[in-house]
């Protein structure tokens, strides 16, 4: 008999969630962790770096600007002594001035003879206590002197530096004199500058080299700074920081040179003191983070019990939602329960992405036809516009974002011209019509400065509008309505292309009535575009005093109240005999205050459009 084989359910839960939440736990905290810490410290690392080499070359900076500072403070001492010298020849003066500048030990004055370099007669010792040294010493000094001076009449300035048996460090500066062929000899006391070179107890030491790279002052002379020498006589640059290694030591050299006086100030730094603060910190940060990754172990075989990878995965891709990333995909390969809620995630986020491009779409249509109307805004005149004796109140209301009516009043050459034109339909397409009917008068009116005939001839300006309207492709079609006036304002010309007839008012005293109302129905001819080649005629007629002329769109007319009744020519003829004797600007906004109040809150279905002519 057969045993019968028992099959075991498929279990596709392989590892626990707690477990694999665990192990990638410790591995996620351990190296971020790491990783923070490595580039945290290495940033600190270069940011120290940055600033001890900035500070180097700072302090290099400074002393240069010190002492070339005062030796430039020096050179103006000796050329004024000369200015002295020269003009007033006072030597009680000259060593007044000498005492107040007691830094100045000796002064002289060299111009150049047939046997050589002569010093002047007068030599200024102002130091009494060195006298019996120093005339020795100056003496010696003045000789070495001589033999340089043409290399100070090539540089103008020249500066030595002499320690000999004076009491004090002694510098001689040799200047050309600006106002003769002589040179001056200024001998002042190094103390000041030696005092900027000398030991202070910090990390930095400082030098002073001449132009032969001697040392001249120095917190330390030793072996170690007489190496440095080589690398800094290959450096081009005046001023600059650069790693040199001595005596199996790396050091940080901070130098800047002074051309014009032949001088370079260093700045030694040992790496190993500066970066003494920065190993300790970064020693310190390392036990921090040591300490840091051992409590988040622990921590994190508590958190584990309640906490699940799935789970932050699928939290932090909704945060990722909720922030505008619709693209945001979940890849939970755990083979457990999670995986179907990971799916349905997915595929909620397609569609929300779906939904919102939809939405951009939608949007960025809507902003492009603001724009448009915005554009289309700026083909119109303003509301009230005042031509000679003509008084112009024109109101223009779209339908939709963009319309399809246009008006314009232009003064060209005396003559007034008034034009008012709806295309079929409304929107983007019938946007572009007036757009082209815009360009079309501007260029009429540029045109007829050159041909003045072009204003007695509206029908002609109809024909020049009706072949660029119908090059535009023949599917939308514009009616148009041209008057011009003449200088005086008292005839009207005008030519129509199957626009609504204009209504004239003829000014009497009595009550405004029907009588008194002209529809100028001559001179009609087809729309604009219908065909290439159309005929259009003028018509003229008087237009007195106080008459007014009312031009509009039929969107006025067709426009329904609630009952779907439109509001009609009759009720718009009972609206104009009510105002005809108001200004234009009041005559249109009560002619639109009635139109609307029949609308009864209904918006109308096309452009409305109402241009009010009257002669002042």
């Amino acid at each position: 008999m057969r045993k019968r084989r028992i099959i075991k359910p498929i279990n596709l839960v392989r590892y626990s969630i707690q477990s694999k939440l665990l192990a990638f736990f410790i591995i996620l905290v351990v190296f971020s962790l790491s990783l923070t810490l490595y580039f945290s410290l290495d940033l600190f690392y270069k940011d120290k770096s940055a600033y001890i080499f900035e500070a180097s070359l700072a302090k290099a900076e400074n002393d240069g600007k010190l002492v070339s500072d005062y030796l430039s403070q020096k050179v103006d001492d000796a050329e004024l002594l000369a200015q002295y010298v020269s003009s007033y020849n006072q030597l009680e003066a000259i060593r007044v001035f000498l005492r107040n500048r007691t830094d100045i030990l000796d002064f002289s004055i060299f111009t150049k003879t047939e046997k050589g370099w002569k010093s002047s007669e007068q030599n200024f010792l102002v130091n009494e206590s060195i006298r019996p040294e120093a005339i020795k010493s100056f003496s010696a000094i003045n000789s070495e002197l001589v033999t340089k001076f043409d290399q100070v009449l090539k540089n103008r300035l020249v500066v030595f530096f002499h320690r000999d048996a004076l009491p004090v460090p002694v510098i001689a500066i040799a200047i050309s004199d600006k106002s003769s062929s002589g040179i001056l000899v200024l001998k002042v006391s190094a103390r000041r500058v030696e005092e900027l070179f000398k030991s202070s107890g910090s990390a930095f030491k400082s030098a002073l080299l001449n132009h032969d790279y001697n040392y001249v002052f120095a917190q330390d002379s030793g072996s170690a700074f007489k190496e440095i020498i080589n690398p800094l006589t290959s450096q081009k640059v005046l001023q600059g920081v650069f790693d040199v290694q001595i005596q199996g030591r790396d050091y940080l050299i901070g130098f800047h040179k002074i051309p014009s006086l032949g001088l370079t100030t260093l700045n030694v730094l040992s790496k190993t003191a500066a970066f003494r603060v920065a190993q300790s910190l970064i020693f310190k940060s390392l036990a921090i983070g040591l300490l840091i990754i051992s409590i988040a172990l622990v921590a994190g075989v508590f958190v584990s019990r309640s906490l699940t990878l799935p789970i932050n995965q699928l939290m932090d891709a909704t945060k990722r939602v909720s922030s505008g990333d619709f693209e945001t995909k979940v890849q939970i390969l755990s083979q457990d329960e999670f995986t179907v809620l990971g799916r349905s995630f997915n595929f909620m986020c397609d569609e929300i992405h779906r939904y919102m491009d939809e939405i951009k779409d939608k949007i960025r249509m809507e902003d492009e036809l603001a724009l448009a109307q915005l554009v289309q805004s700026s083909f119109f005149p303003h509301k009230d516009v005042t031509l000679g004796n003509l008084n112009i109140s024109g109101v223009y209301q779209s339908a939709s974002e963009c319309g399809g009516d246009w008006w314009g009043a232009y003064e060209i050459e005396g003559r007034r011209i008034v034009l008012i034109g709806d295309a079929t339909g409304h929107g983007v397409p019938a946007a572009l019509v007036t757009a082209t009917a815009n360009c079309c008068a501007q260029v009429i009116k540029d045109l007829s400065y050159n041909r003045p005939e072009i204003l007695e001839d509206p029908a002609l300006i109809l024909a020049m509008m009706n072949r660029v309207i119908y090059n535009l492709g023949g599917k939308i079609l514009m009616t148009f309505f041209i008057g011009i006036f003449d200088e005086e304002g008292q005839f009207l010309t005008y030519s129509n292309a199957s626009h609504n007839p204009p209504f004239l008012y003829r000014f009497s005293e009595n009550e405004a009535s029907k009588e008194d109302l002209n529809i100028l129905m001559e001179a009609n001819g087809t729309r604009l575009g219908h065909t290439l080649e159309t005929a259009y005629e003028n018509c003229r007629v008087k237009f007195n005093q106080h008459d007014v002329l009312f031009l509009y769109s039929d969107g006025i007319l067709e426009a329904e109240n609630q009952k779907g009744k439109q509001y009609g020519e009759r009720r718009f003829l009972k609206s104009l005999l009510k105002v005809a004797k108001n200004t234009p600007q009041e005559m249109s906004s009560q002619i639109l205050e009635d139109a609307y109040d029949y609308y009864e809150d209904v918006p109308p279905n096309d452009d409305i459009t109402l241009v009010i002519v009257k002669r002042g």
